[in-house]
């Protein structure tokens, strides 16, 4: 039987509001630059406890409501195999203080590129680009801008294989072929609305969808996506009025996605 392998849990935390701002810490004792707080998962502490604790540490804030968006791994010689759990949450209260991991304060999320990074820190949405082409009405495209905060541009999984087990016990798989699903959330102050907005109008004037065309671009991962052949499935007629205009969500479905890797 093989040794267990070694393990370290840490954790890391957004911090956002509804303003667009993001708490970053600009570390220095090590993985110097700007990034997100966070630290270590002591012996018997749960994931969530542990990162609720190094906020509260780090930052002086209290925080609920975390949201789970990842898990990143890495290998070193010395510490074995490093998991962090990435979480993010917009519940918060307290009064923000440094520590002596780094300076806290808060920055647009839409500058964060801007900054000097720590080390394979660049995870964060901030920068991505994504352009739409709709035709007859945008044939030269435009940049969807104004992301909602806490949900930007999302793809839904889509069933890839359909399975089945025989009498003898052995499974059979096909293809299956399915459209994909891409939901895209923008503020009500989004200039790309227009757009959208006149998308929705001419598709109720002339009684017919249009086709859609959508590039992503993902720094990040250095990666473009592009989803082609794609009609507006669903959309709002005005943005909900609460205390403030709240975010508008556009539900679109495409024939085909296909990803690429950017070569510069």
């Amino acid at each position: 039987m093989r040794e267990p392998e070694k393990a370290v849990f840490t954790n890391m935390c957004m911090i956002y509001d509804n303003d667009g701002n993001v708490l970053v810490q600009n570390r220095k004792k090590s993985w110097c630059g700007i990034a997100f707080p966070g630290g270590h998962v002591e012996k018997l502490e749960s994931i969530v406890d542990s990162t609720i604790r190094e906020i509260k540490e780090e930052t002086g804030l209290d925080i609920w409501n975390l949201e789970l968006c990842g898990v990143k791994q890495w290998f070193n010689d010395t510490e074995g195999r490093n998991v962090c759990f990435l979480f993010k949450t917009k519940s918060f209260s307290g009064e923000l203080i440094s520590s002596d991991e780094g300076e806290n304060f808060w920055i647009k999320k839409s500058d964060i590129s801007n900054y000097k990074l720590a080390n394979n820190f660049d995870v964060t949405s901030a920068n991505v680009q994504a352009i739409m082409i709709i035709e007859d009405l945008v044939v030269a495209g435009f940049a969807l801008e104004n992301f909602a905060t806490d949900a930007a541009l999302s793809g839904e999984n889509v069933e890839q294989t359909e399975t089945r087990k025989g009498v003898d016990g052995k499974m059979v798989a096909g293809v299956i072929k399915n459209v994909y699903p891409v939901t895209i959330t923008l503020e009500a102050s989004s200039p790309s609305l227009t757009y959208l907005e006149m998308l929705r109008t001419a598709m109720q004037v002339n009684n017919k969808p249009y086709t859609v065309t959508l590039t992503v671009f993902t720094p990040a991962t250095k990666r473009v996506t592009a989803f082609t052949k794609g009609v507006l499935r669903s959309c709002p007629a005005m943005p909900s009025v609460n205390r403030t205009l709240q975010p508008t969500t556009w539900q679109f479905d495409f024939e085909s996605c296909t990803t690429s890797q950017l070569t510069a």
